[in-house]
């Protein structure tokens, strides 16, 4: 599976942060020195990510996601198909 980065916008301390195409909602990100001031050193801060789906979505919207749903079926009670 390709490695496709995603632009997200994070409160101001981080600013932007890239991540993979495949990351899901409430992934746990660490991002290194880019925290609070402590003293002279600057701690880590942690980004939980939130997916959020388009509230409207087309006729062609709705067909991307069923060929997606299609190409990649899964079953959220059986467990990933890996386990």
């Amino acid at each position: 599976m390709g490695s496709h980065p995603v632009d997200h916008q994070t409160p101001p301390v981080a600013g932007a942060v890239k991540s993979h195409l495949t990351t899901g909602s409430h992934a746990k990100l660490r991002i290194k020195g880019r925290g609070i001031h402590r003293g002279e050193e600057r701690g880590d801060q942690f980004v939980i990510t939130k997916i959020v789906a388009p509230k409207s979505l087309d006729d062609d919207d709705k067909a991307t996601i069923e060929k997606l749903q299609r190409k990649h079926p899964l079953t959220p009670r059986t467990g990933p198909p890996w386990s």
